[in-house]
């Protein structure tokens, strides 16, 4: 019963008949009488809603569902671990080993009293790398100095994060810094006879 209220969605008004195989050989009764009691009349009225038969299988028989129902056994020998995601499957590296260099760097400048306890310092000549790798991981996506200020303090600490990030140069702020003085914009695109879709913008 507790199988057929859960797959409802799949099995109610279905238009073709379905096989139930049980062992508990009492369903086959339940499925043929008519004299139930007051709970089973409420089952019996429940399955009216299914188009399905009862086949009684010794548990015995059933191999995945006893199986399911047995006590767990561990192997007796150690199981070998499946690899799940290959290494060309991984976008970013899962061990940093900058984070192994900061902390060896905590024996020359220990973390500084307001430091949070749950994230790592980072001294002074790891904080552009810090920046540098958070904005520029693949996985993170080259984000905005907000959104990697935020991916920063999730894991690290230092008190002028957040001055320090505003005045980071971004690739796109290097890029623009690079433009030649005598640059001047195009202006204003003309409109085209051909109409919009006919514009052709090159950059």
């Amino acid at each position: 019963m507790a199988a057929l209220e859960e797959r409802r969605y799949w099995l109610e008004g279905a238009r073709h008949l379905f096989q139930v195989l049980t062992d508990h050989r009492n369903l086959e009764y339940l499925c043929g009488t008519k004299s139930l009691n007051p709970r089973q009349a409420r089952w019996a009225l429940f399955f009216t809603r299914f188009l399905f038969t009862v086949t009684y299988r010794p548990g015995s028989k059933i191999g995945k569902a006893d199986a399911l129902s047995r006590q767990f056994e561990a192997a007796s020998e150690p199981v070998q671990a499946d690899l799940i995601l290959p290494a060309t499957a991984i976008l970013a590296p899962v061990q940093w080993n900058l984070v192994e260099e900061i902390r060896r760097a905590h024996a020359d400048d220990p973390p500084p009293a307001g430091c949070p306890p749950t994230k790592i310092f980072v001294p002074l000549q790891f904080r552009p790398q810090v920046m540098q790798w958070v904005h520029e991981a693949p996985s993170s996506g080259h984000p905005g100095i907000r959104r990697s200020t935020q991916l920063i303090r999730r894991r690290f600490w230092w008190p002028s994060l957040g001055p320090d990030m505003e005045g980071f140069p971004t690739p796109l702020v290097t890029a623009v810094a690079g433009f030649p003085d005598g640059f001047i914009g195009l202006g204003r695109l003309y409109d085209s006879d051909g109409g919009g879709g006919s514009v052709l913008q090159g950059m």
